[in-house]
Formats: C-alpha cells, sequence, structure tokens
C-alpha cells in the first residue's frame, strides 16, 4: 500500500461525519405546524422572525416549542450570532424559556 494511501478513507469518513451538519433540520410537524396550535404558531413565528433577520437568515436552525419552551438547535459560525439568535426568540411574545442547545461550528 502506498504511504499516501490511507488519506482517501479517512477524507471519506469526514465527509460522512459532516454532511449530517450541513442539512435542514426539520422540526417534528406538532411543534411547527401552525395548525392553530399555540406552540405551532410560536414555532412559526420563530422561524420567521429569524429567517427575516439579516445575520441570522442566512443559517438554519432547528426550533421545536413545546408548552412555550423553545428549544433551538443547530452550528452557529461565532458568539454574536449566537447571541442574536437568543435574543429573537426571548423577544418573541409567548415564549417562556428558551433551551439553548447552539454550537460553534
Amino acid at each position: 500500500m502506498k504511504p499516501w494511501a490511507w488519506i482517501m478513507p479517512v477524507v471519506l469518513c469526514l465527509v460522512v461525519l459532516v454532511l449530517p451538519g450541513c442539512a435542514t433540520y426539520t422540526p417534528p410537524p406538532d411543534s411547527m405546524s401552525g395548525g392553530g396550535s399555540p406552540d405551532g404558531d410560536l414555532a412559526t413565528e420563530i422561524y420567521s422572525r429569524l429567517s427575516d433577520d439579516s445575520m441570522t437568515g442566512r443559517y438554519t436552525f432547528g426550533v421545536t416549542v413545546q408548552g412555550g419552551v423553545v428549544t433551538v438547535q443547530g452550528a452557529v459560525p461565532d458568539e454574536p450570532t449566537r447571541t442574536r439568535i437568543l435574543g429573537i426568540i426571548r423577544a418573541t411574545p409567548g415564549v417562556q424559556s428558551v433551551v439553548d442547545r447552539l454550537y460553534r461550528m
């Protein structure tokens, strides 16, 4: 085996590990349906606010709501973006508390 032949399997493994982090997260239907449930309506409002914001609109986050408790998860590029996301969510009427599951890219 050539000395550099190990590189391809390593690169392939890294690609397999990284690709799921690039996927768009779709929360469970009951937490974002907006079909008249308060939690669904709140999730829809949060998604709208995050996507309309100039700083956060280019990123994709998972947002679920249960009883007014919002869980947000996903990768953020830096601390200012994370702070902005949490601020937008907390400023949304109806949010009781926020569970922060954001992580740095």
